[in-house]
């Protein structure tokens, strides 16, 4: 049993942010175990980085959220952010945030320090990644915004814009692509990205492109 922070009206409505390429999102406030596996129980759903929580408490090291860009069905109280724990190290408050137009679309992607491939990599980013474009291209990079006040460049090829529409034929046409991405790929409880280090030097992280969730396919374990 874990005991929780009594909750007060200054706590309601507060936000973090991820601030790590990746973090998991726990069902308890336990760290999952190192290695590969396929299976764990107290594994929810992996976080990326720049994705929002709502906060919901805390103990001494975790925070209790809800990942409310994904969503999970319950019969009780229907469509909501997916609940669970996150290491604190691996997010920070916000008062505010800024919107998100472009999403990384290949299984990862470097963020540079300067539009050069050449220049220093920041951090690497898997597939789902969203960030907010300043405006500035210069030679087939984009300039990026980060969690900690920060900006990064990545390739434009490697991204999706969020915010230009486009038509149903080139969705699906999207949607194929991606998926091939994984094939060959086998299944992790939980998973949304494929990096090694998620799980320690050894390990073989491994991507659950179901995971994703949607109206059609409910992420709730009672569900399934």
């Amino acid at each position: 049993m874990f005991v929780m922070a009594e909750k007060n009206k200054d706590e309601l409505g507060r936000y973090l942010i991820v601030t790590e390429p990746i973090a998991d999102l726990r069902k308890e406030p336990l760290d999952p175990a190192r290695g590969d596996y396929e299976y764990d129980d107290l594994q929810e759903t992996q976080l990326l980085l720049n994705e929002v929580l709502l906060y919901r408490g805390e103990n001494d090291e975790w925070y209790q959220v809800e990942a409310i860009e994904q969503s999970d069905f319950t019969p009780e109280a229907l469509w909501r952010g997916y609940p669970g724990w996150v290491r604190k190290r691996a997010v920070r408050e916000v008062k505010k945030f800024k919107r998100n137009t472009i999403v990384i679309k290949g299984k990862g992607a470097y963020v540079y320090t300067k539009p050069d491939q050449a220049s220093k990599t920041i951090i690497t980013v898997s597939i789902g990644t969203r960030f907010h474009a300043t405006g500035q291209i210069t030679g087939g990079f984009c300039q990026i915004s980060l969690p900690e006040n920060g900006s990064g460049w990545v390739m434009k090829h490697d991204t999706f814009s969020m915010i230009r529409m486009v038509g149903e034929k080139q969705l699906r046409r999207n949607i194929v692509s991606t998926a091939k991405l994984f094939l060959g790929v086998p299944y992790l409880w939980g998973g949304r990205s494929i990096k090694p280090e998620v799980r320690g030097q050894n390990s073989k992280e491994r991507p659950c492109p179901m995971d994703g969730g949607s109206k059609d396919h409910p992420r709730s374990h009672a569900a399934r």
